[in-house]
């Protein structure tokens, strides 16, 4: 609830600062009570499988945690800060069960999002995805949804994301492993993916 008052800085997403303080948070996972659900290719986002939707509508039988922290980073370019809503979560892996896995997500809000006001659109991302939505998709490249109907906005990468794809070059290779259900390929500093905030019964 004190998001605002604890902006990430953009070089602490990339430099490992924010994953190792995210490590901090981890807890046990109740192992008897997970529900094994593989993923789903859906255009450019890995979900759960959408044919055993809704998914996880008991929170308890996730793999994964979503409400263990959210917070807010700017990044700015030419005077003009953009504002990404930070979703981290927090995977159990079954492949080394006691060593939870983290993988950090970002929603940006560009200026359609918010024309209704900032603090507004915040709440709603973060009540969107914490209370609507059961699961968190994670796209495979850094072309965010753009909420307007101008084209040639949907060709333009996400300058944050883009910086994990810049300097990883294998990312094609993690994203299908992890795709494959081992969640440590994307948890490691440096990894910054887009997610995003929608009431649509396919992130259920």
């Amino acid at each position: 609830e004190n998001f605002r008052d604890c902006e990430i800085p953009v070089e602490e997403l990339f430099d490992g600062t924010y994953f190792h303080w995210l490590e901090t948070l981890s807890k046990p996972f109740d192992q008897s009570k997970i529900k094994d659900v593989p993923f789903s290719m859906l255009a450019n986002m890995i979900v759960y499988n959408l044919k055993t939707a809704p998914n996880f509508e008991d929170q308890s039988t996730a793999p994964f945690r979503r409400d263990v922290t959210v917070g807010i980073a700017f990044l700015e370019i030419d005077g003009v800060r953009t504002p990404y809503i930070v979703k981290p979560i927090e995977f159990f892996d079954k492949n080394e069960p006691n060593k939870n896995k983290w993988v950090i997500t970002v929603d940006p809000f560009d200026s359609v999002k918010t024309r209704h006001g900032d603090n507004v659109i915040y709440e709603w991302g973060i009540r969107m995805w914490q209370e609507e939505m059961n699961t968190t998709p994670i796209w495979t490249d850094a072309f965010p949804y753009v909420t307007s109907n101008d084209i040639s906005l949907r060709k333009l990468e996400d300058p944050l994301v883009k910086q994990t794809f810049d300097n990883n070059p294998d990312m094609e290779a993690r994203l299908k492993r992890f795709f494959a259900g081992e969640v440590s390929a994307l948890s490691q500093p440096g990894i910054v993916l887009l997610t995003g905030s929608s009431g649509s019964d396919i992130f259920r």
